[in-house]
């Protein structure tokens, strides 16, 4: 390896020169130290600089440049303790993650949150076997939703989502709808559970249990 040499830099570009030469020394003696660790932590002579650590969303498809925001467990510690009575938990037993936004209130639930309203209660609506869905379709579709033809829980950039639960039959048909749930714009999604409180959950799969079955429908439009 050359040796860089202020001595010989001194000779072609005076005063100027020794200043710039300093400063060339310092940023290839800080380049050579990334090289050096990143080479020892990936066992590769290759160095990966990375700007932002951005962390995986989870259960989703991220395709915007940052992760989920941190939940925040110390917010609202009377409403969590809702959460954490036997009843609730067997009837939500993922949901071991989550932020609580609002207290509890029987002014507005899942649906009506779902459409941005607060001040009323939406019940759920189930259709006809053979249309089951055709209630809440025309509900989100009144809203500029449109539903998907497949279960896709992604977040895409400008686009604002709605999943929507059902429960299952023995049999494996789909029974009854039961809650909805909003994506958030980092990929989170945020439920307002009956009466209880208005919280923020990692994926839909949060709130799948006997309460509200599972996701069933996902409703997207152009993010307002």
């Amino acid at each position: 390896m050359k040796t860089f040499s202020i001595d010989r830099l001194n000779g072609h570009f005076g005063q100027w020169g020794r200043k710039v030469a300093r400063v060339s020394l310092i940023v290839v003696a800080l380049a050579m130290s990334l090289w050096t660790s990143a080479s020892a932590q990936t066992g590769r002579r290759e160095v990966s600089v990375a700007l932002t650590a951005t962390p995986a969303p989870l259960g989703v498809t991220v395709e915007a440049p940052r992760g989920p925001l941190p939940f925040d467990t110390t917010k609202y510690p009377q409403e969590r303790r809702m959460f954490q009575r036997p009843e609730i938990m067997e009837a939500f037993p993922r949901l071991n993650l989550f932020e609580v936004r609002a207290p509890s209130t029987k002014e507005y639930n899942c649906i009506a949150h779902s459409l941005g309203e607060y001040s009323r209660w939406v019940s759920p609506e189930t259709g006809p076997k053979d249309d089951i869905l055709c209630h809440m379709d025309r509900l989100y579709a009144a809203r500029g939703y449109k539903r998907l033809e497949k279960l896709d829980l992604g977040l895409r950039p400008g686009k604002q989502k709605v999943v929507v639960y059902m429960t299952v039959r023995p049999d494996g048909d789909w029974d009854q709808v039961t809650h909805a749930a909003v994506q958030e714009s980092d990929g989170t999604w945020s439920s307002k559970c009956g009466q209880l409180p208005l919280i923020r959950h990692p994926t839909p799969d949060s709130l799948r249990g006997s309460a509200y079955g599972m996701p069933a429908a996902v409703y997207e439009r152009d993010a307002r």
